[in-house]
């Protein structure tokens, strides 16, 4: 199997496509991910199998925060088989501090990064896309991600974030966190995305599972891009629809 991801992260055009898995377990595994979310076997057994049948170009797990232990020793195996890459997908640094305190959620995150760091996952994606783009900009959040950019440097692992890009403001925003990865969440400028681009991130968007990709299928054909999947869509998801979401790119993930 091609590693789409590596490809893509290295500047190679065509599009990584790496939906979340857990809104398909229920068609796929005849029960929902809240079923064997607590046992690790069982979501690497799970998360195989949904990533194996949509071709999927990594297992993407997306971890609580609060309840991290089953899915971050999950992906610390499927990691460490060397088979499929693994993208980890945790709250991001503004996100959690807004639940709590900026103390907390840099606590709460560097211990789970330092939990699978050792495993050397493909990618891994903080989700701020619930969050204003205003607020990545202050120096607050830039802490946060210096710290947690510092972790994930040790472990070589690279760090993405998944934010709204809706102006050069908040693209310049992104660049001053300096991710290495910057994934727009929904629709995105490809001139934003380009700017990105030439800094040195690698780009990417962040989709509804079953919203229109088109645009987004039509940039992967002239330039390196990320396609995962924001949280929320149906769940469970018909696999229809993931089949469908997945064909919209296979143009643009050709060898």
């Amino acid at each position: 199997m091609t590693n789409r991801l590596a490809s893509v992260l290295g500047g190679d055009v065509g599009a990584a496509v790496l939906p979340r898995l857990s809104a398909a377990a229920a068609a796929v595994c005849g029960q929902p991910w809240s079923m064997f979310a607590a046992d690790a076997g069982q979501i690497v057994q799970a998360a195989k199998r949904i990533a194996a049948l949509f071709g999927s170009d990594a297992i993407v797990i997306v971890i609580d925060a609060a309840d991290s232990e089953s899915t971050v020793e999950a992906v610390r195996r499927l990691a460490a088989e060397g088979g499929r890459p693994v993208v980890p997908v945790l709250p991001g640094p503004v996100t959690l501090a807004a639940a709590s305190d900026a103390d907390s959620a840099k606590d709460v995150l560097t211990a789970i990064v330092e939990a699978i760091g050792e495993a050397r996952p493909a990618l891994l994606l903080f989700d701020e896309s619930g969050v204003a783009a205003s607020d990545l900009a202050g120096m607050s959040a830039r802490k946060l991600f210096n710290t947690l950019r510092n972790v994930t440097s040790y472990f070589d692992v690279p760090l993405g974030i998944i934010m709204a890009i809706p102006d050069e403001d908040a693209a310049d925003a992104a660049l001053r966190l300096k991710p290495d990865a910057v994934i727009a969440a929904g629709t995105a400028d490809a001139d934003f995305l380009d700017h990105i681009a030439a800094e040195g991130p690698a780009i990417g968007i962040a989709l509804s599972v079953d919203g229109p990709a088109a645009a987004a299928a039509a940039l992967a054909a002239t330039r390196p891009l990320i396609i995962t999947t924001l949280g929320g869509g149906p769940d469970p998801l018909p696999v229809e629809t993931m089949h469908a979401f997945m064909g919209a790119f296979s143009g643009a993930r050709q060898p």
